[in-house]
Parts: C-alpha cells; sequence; structure tokens
C-alpha cells in the first residue's frame, strides 16, 4: 500500500535527519495525509500531532503550521472528536487564507482540503446553520481562475510512484538537500516525491 513507501520514507529521514528536522516533519505531516484520506484517522492523529508540535514551536507563522492544526483537526473530526476539532479546522484554515500567497502553486491544494474538511465537520456534527455559513465564507475565499491556471502550470507526481524505488533510492532521496530536491505536489491524495536518481546509498543504509 501507498502508506507502506510513505512509512519506509519517514523511518529513513528519522534514522538520517533526526526527528527535530523539517523534512523529516514534512513526511510525517504527508504520511498522516495519507492516512486521513484512508480513512485511518487514529494512524493519522499522532502524525499530525507532531507536526503541529514542531510547527508551533520552530516556525509559528509559516502556511504549514496551519496546515498542520486543519490536518489534526480533520484527523480528530474523523474520530467524532467535533468539540476538539473545531478550533484547530477554524484557525487552521483562516491561518492558511491569510498567508496564501506564500504557499506555492503546487500545495495549494492543502488549502482545498482545509476549506472542505472545516465544511465536513459541521455537516457531520449536525449543525446545518455552521456548515451553510462556512461554504459561504470559503466560496467568498475561493478564486477559481487562479485555481485553473495553478491546476494546468503545476507539474505532480502521485506517491505511488514510490513502488518503483528500491529502500537505497529512497535513502539516497532522503539524504539529499532540499534545494536538491522537487517541491511537494498537489497534496489530495498524494504525497510528494522525491528524485530517486540511483545514488550510492548513504553509510549504515542497505541496498
Amino acid at each position: 500500500m501507498e502508506q507502506t513507501y510513505a512509512a519506509e520514507l519517514l523511518a529513513v529521514r528519522r534514522h538520517l535527519l533526526g526527528q527535530e528536522n523539517p523534512e523529516t516533519i514534512a513526511v510525517a505531516a504527508d504520511l498522516a495525509l495519507a492516512y486521513r484520506s484512508q480513512g485511518k484517522f487514529v494512524e493519522a492523529e499522532p502524525l499530525a500531532r507532531e507536526a503541529l508540535d514542531f510547527s508551533r514551536r520552530k516556525q509559528p507563522d509559516d502556511w504549514r503550521r496551519f496546515r498542520a492544526e486543519s490536518l489534526l483537526g480533520a484527523s480528530l473530526a474523523g474520530e467524532r472528536k467535533y468539540a476538539e476539532a473545531e478550533p484547530l479546522l477554524v484557525e487552521g484554515y483562516q491561518g492558511m487564507v491569510a498567508r496564501k500567497e506564500a504557499i506555492a502553486a503546487g500545495d495549494r491544494d492543502h488549502l482545498n482540503l482545509a476549506r472542505k474538511w472545516l465544511v465536513q465537520l459541521y455537516e457531520s456534527w449536525g449543525k446545518p446553520e455552521k456548515a451553510a455559513a462556512s461554504k459561504q465564507q470559503c466560496c467568498g475565499d475561493q478564486n477559481p481562475g487562479n485555481r485553473a491556471v495553478e491546476a494546468a502550470n503545476t507539474p505532480h507526481r502521485p506517491l505511488a510512484a514510490l513502488r518503483s524505488s528500491s529502500p537505497a533510492q529512497i535513502a539516497s532521496a532522503a539524504a539529499w538537500p532540499a534545494d536538491r530536491r522537487c517541491a511537494p505536489s498537489r497534496a489530495a491524495e498524494r504525497m510528494h516525491r522525491c528524485r530517486t536518481t540511483p545514488i550510492d546509498p548513504p553509510h549504515g543504509i542497505r541496498r
């Protein structure tokens, strides 16, 4: 399954880069998204909490902090912990909207998901008035023309492409500097794939 490859990449990054590395946290958040996408809310929650804890301490004003809030809120909502999920989803969405210009085109689906999850929260919670109000607000925040341009110009690769990568290739990609790896792809049901040019893996990692 796709989560297997994401989990393997996360394990390699934890080993090579450590727990407190932004690249490690990025993969943890992507794996949380993959779990949440398949309804594995309990598995998604601790990874989303890890990403949020790191972001609040290390990058409190970065849009990724608000992505992590939204992701944790969506995981909790999936567990029917609606009261705990609501402030996270609201703040996460509003924080990303306020920082929209700082979000790369290839990452804008995080904002779209945050919008969708907020509406779904109120629908599942039995609060149709709030769901309707959220839909109206979200429509006001949305610009379909810009989204169409972004979608047309943003290349992306599915996480499933990792299936063709060996453990050594994954280890090599995880060890590359951030400026030599590809940017994250559009993230609805996807996770970014790093370059997997076959090079010698770091010391201690088997082929």
